[in-house]
């Protein structure tokens, strides 16, 4: 397909094996590029760079909340 967008997803969640497993899984069923960041301070860097067109987020990150990551990159 010439000239598609590729599509690109972040995936932010404090377990590694959830993300890496979450990584593998659409990696290989999907034609994108995804990153990945164990912290919101890493998506949010991850955000400035290159704006993914998902989010994957983890609701319980601990002492962060994936609630209040999503109400910060809005």
């Amino acid at each position: 397909m010439s000239g598609a967008k590729n599509i690109q997803i972040a995936i932010l969640d404090d377990n590694r094996s959830t993300r890496n497993l979450a990584k593998i899984v659409i990696e290989n069923n999907l034609s994108c590029e995804v990153r990945i960041s164990a912290s919101p301070e890493g998506l949010y860097a991850l955000f400035k760079s290159l704006p993914p067109d998902l989010i994957l987020l983890d609701i319980d990150l601990g002492k962060n909340n994936g609630v209040d990551v999503c109400r910060q990159l809005k």
